[in-house]
């Protein structure tokens, strides 16, 4: 009787210390997973960014060379009207 309470005692410390070892496993796993998102939604993030970056500078680009072909277009409006 004594050895099967021992053995009983024995088999629940082996089984508390498997349980212990299988949610630090998982834990582990959460972390890392958690970390790869993290990443993941930095990497996004960064993309944006730089999408809109791309998106401002080419407006800028554009309105300038809106403005430079007004100003164009007024300088040979005004030559045309020295002339007459």
């Amino acid at each position: 009787m004594l050895q099967a309470v021992a053995q009983l005692q024995k088999d629940n410390a082996q089984s508390a210390i498997t349980k212990k070892v299988k949610a630090k496993h998982m834990l582990d796993e959460i972390f890392a997973a958690n970390q790869r998102a993290i990443l993941v939604k930095k990497k996004r993030i960064l993309e944006e960014k730089e999408e809109e970056e791309k998106i401002t500078a080419y407006n800028r680009a554009k309105a300038r060379k809106e403005a430079e072909f007004e100003a164009e277009q007024r300088r040979i409006k005004d030559e045309k009207e020295r002339e007459v």
